[in-house]
């Protein structure tokens, strides 16, 4: 393991835990009524897929430097794709904290994707 990803390794595993403890961090100083039921599943999920399509573009990423952008927009769409079964199991096991749940959701996965893509671009610039 490089150490570009050991790097990125550290980052998910913090920004995961972040989006997994701030919500209940929120609720115990009551500045919301109630944490996302699924905080838990969503961003440990969403944390998982990012580093599996980090490290198989990444992979990818100098052996095939051409084919970069196609396994990357293919990625995005097994991401999104997985995504939405997440959010649709999610909406139809709690009706009530839907739109928490989805809140928590688009947050964490647009953070952690800009993370990716962050070490994504770093890592092709030094190639």
């Amino acid at each position: 393991m490089n150490l570009r990803s050991l790097k990125f390794s550290g980052v998910i595993v913090f920004v995961t835990l972040a989006f997994i403890f701030i919500p209940y961090l929120a609720t115990r100083q009551g500045w919301i009524s109630s944490a996302p039921s699924f905080a838990i599943e969503i961003v440990i999920t969403l944390g998982l897929i990012t580093s599996i399509v980090f490290y198989y573009v990444s992979r990818h990423q100098k052996s095939n430097p051409k084919g970069f952008i196609q396994r990357y927009l293919f990625s995005i769409v097994i991401k999104m794709m997985v995504g939405c079964v997440l959010v649709l199991v999610v909406i139809f096991n709690d009706k009530a904290g839907a739109m928490a749940n989805a809140l928590l959701f688009i947050l964490s996965y647009f953070t952690l994707t800009g993370v990716e893509i962050f070490f994504l671009l770093r890592g092709r610039e030094k190639a």
